[in-house]
């Protein structure tokens, strides 16, 4: 199965969009914390997306997409982003290693 090259950067990008609205929002300030630089030193490097496929069906149900996170040469943790077939956002999570 083919999917264009425009729909998976448009996913990537919405993911990404997710993850600055996460992490610069007032109520996380306190992420800074928790890692060894500023939120702006991350880079941010697009890493997987998967597709859930219903079982008895030939339709994709969710698409999950990792964002990889490191400072220097260091990952030091991931942004996951996960929505429904319809482009609605169904969970997102934040992990520091």
């Amino acid at each position: 199965m083919f999917i264009d090259k425009k729909i998976i950067e448009k996913i990537y990008n919405k993911a990404i969009e997710n993850y600055n609205q996460c992490v610069f929002s007032k109520g996380n300030d306190f992420l800074e914390l928790e890692i060894p630089c500023s939120l702006n030193e991350l880079k941010i490097d697009k890493e997987t997306i998967k597709l859930v496929y219903e079982r008895d069906k030939s339709e994709i149900t969710n698409v999950e997409i990792i964002l990889l996170l490191s400072y220097g040469e260091n990952a030091i943790g991931e942004y996951k982003y996960i929505e429904d077939n319809l482009g609605n956002i169904i969970d997102d999570f934040l992990i520091f290693y």
